[in-house]
């Protein structure tokens, strides 16, 4: 994705099935949720956070490029594959309220699937009865400003309360490269990016 640097991507279903484990994991209220990864349609989604960052959303619309090309559905789960080693992506997560898809984690790819026109994107859907409310109330695209500068969680969600939000991307964050099952998956996929290059 960077300039001059080869990328390989791989879609995993083994990795979609650890992604399950660690969604649930993230918080307590999703440990008896149902928690499936489906295609959904953008168009049904609600954004909590009030701004996006404008290159991390230049970063999410050149993601978006590649697993394209790379026939890859968007934003399915998969490896990404660097030279300096491989990195672990896992879908947007969001929450099933009535007919509305709230985003939980991935405002930028979201966003940056809308702007390139595509209706439907691979996702984390967790839906449950017992749910707490969303941290703020849900508020249409149109009102989420593109910002330039890193804002504080004030900021991004007005009046959020700090009891319901949602730590999925931090725990995300930290288990992308730790969980030992992905192991053997990496391995492989580092093998089958070899034999690619290689002919």
């Amino acid at each position: 994705m960077t300039d001059g640097e080869t990328v390989h991507y791989a879609a995993s279903q083994e990795l979609a099935g650890l992604d399950l484990q660690v969604v649930r994991a993230s918080w307590p209220h999703y440990t008896t949720a149902r928690i499936e990864q489906r295609l959904i349609d953008v168009r049904h989604t609600r954004p909590l956070a009030r701004s996006v960052n404008r290159q991390r959303l230049a970063h999410a619309r050149r993601l978006l490029t590649d697993l394209v090309e790379a026939q890859v559905v968007p934003f399915s789960s998969h490896f990404q594959m660097r030279p300096a080693g491989v990195s672990i992506c896992f879908p947007p997560i969001l929450e099933q309220v009535d007919d509305q898809l709230l985003v939980v984690d991935g405002m930028h790819r979201i966003m940056a699937a809308a702007a390139m026109g595509l209706e439907q994107i691979v996702a984390t859907v967790v839906s449950s009865p017992t749910l707490p409310p969303p941290t703020v109330s849900p508020c249409a695209w149109p009102e989420v400003k593109v910002v330039d500068t890193k804002q504080a969680r004030e900021e991004k969600f007005p009046g959020f309360d700090a009891d319901l939000f949602r730590p999925t991307a931090k725990v995300l964050d930290g288990l992308r490269d730790l969980h030992p099952s992905t192991a053997a998956a990496v391995e492989a996929i580092r093998r089958d990016c070899r034999t690619t290059t290689a002919r």
